[in-house]
């Protein structure tokens, strides 16, 4: 009889080790699902923190406005007498005001409970790109390379003719001295006049108004009379210079001495 209770009460044991050896895990799995439960919970609380938080992206409204002034600026100049180079070149100076006056906002709400503020890289990268093409352009314009530059591309080789009226030459002259810029032949004519005729190559952006030109002047002192022959205005300076050609002739009474200086 003592066998059997003893016999029983190990098998008692037994079961009881079991029994706390199979709630074991199950206490470890309660354990592990409880985080596992509360993770999403959590997650929903930030979303909705971030949904109630408005987020201020600094560069964005001056990229906006930027691309509208140039809009504008464009559609103007294709209107009216409004050069677009001139008025891009006031872009770069907006930019600069807009982008500040975001920034100062920044500075204001930055401490807001309820706004966040990042910057717009994007659009910072795209404004910095047009604001520094503007002021290469504003430079070009203020040292006149820009000018310059279509000036070369406008100009073209142009040629004019002279025909200067004809200059009576006094009956007591013996002597005619030419003082000429350019290479001038004499030719010696049965009249009593002096005339110079010829042609004129030139490279220009524009075409030469050669009544406002005065090529021949002349003014006679005793016995002699001095004649100057002058040339058109031309720039030797810069990247694209003017060349003047000339191929005048210079008519003068027979029986005259004539000296070239």
């Amino acid at each position: 009889m003592n066998e059997m209770r003893a016999n029983d009460t190990s098998m008692n044991e037994m079961r009881i080790k079991e029994t706390r050896v199979n709630e074991l895990p199950m206490n470890e799995m309660r354990a592990n699902e409880s985080p596992m439960n509360e993770t999403p919970i959590n997650e929903v609380q930030v979303n909705e923190r971030r949904g109630n938080r408005r987020v201020w992206r600094v560069g964005s409204i001056t990229t906006g406005v930027t691309l509208l002034l140039m809009g504008i600026i464009l559609a103007a100049s294709l209107w009216t007498q409004i050069e677009a180079y001139e008025a891009l070149s006031w872009i770069g100076p907006v930019i600069f005001i807009l982008l500040g006056i975001e920034v100062l906002l920044y500075l204001k709400y930055a401490d807001a409970e309820k706004t966040g503020v990042r910057y717009d890289w994007f659009s910072i990268f795209t404004v910095g790109i047009i604001s520094t093409l503007s002021i290469v352009l504003a430079l070009f314009i203020s040292t006149g390379l820009y000018d310059e530059m279509q000036r070369g591309m406008q100009m073209m080789q142009r040629s004019v003719y002279v025909s200067h009226e004809p200059v009576r030459v006094p009956e007591h002259v013996e002597k005619i001295i030419v003082h000429s810029l350019s290479n001038v032949e004499h030719y010696e004519s049965d009249t009593r006049e002096l005339q110079l005729l010829g042609q004129l190559q030139y490279w220009s952006a524009e075409p030469l108004a050669l009544e406002n030109v005065d090529l021949l002047e002349t003014n006679t002192v005793g016995s002699t009379m001095y004649v100057m022959i002058g040339t058109i205005d031309r720039r030797d300076a810069g990247w694209f210079p003017s060349r003047v050609h000339s191929q005048l002739s210079l008519f003068i009474p027979e029986g005259i001495e004539v000296i070239h200086r």
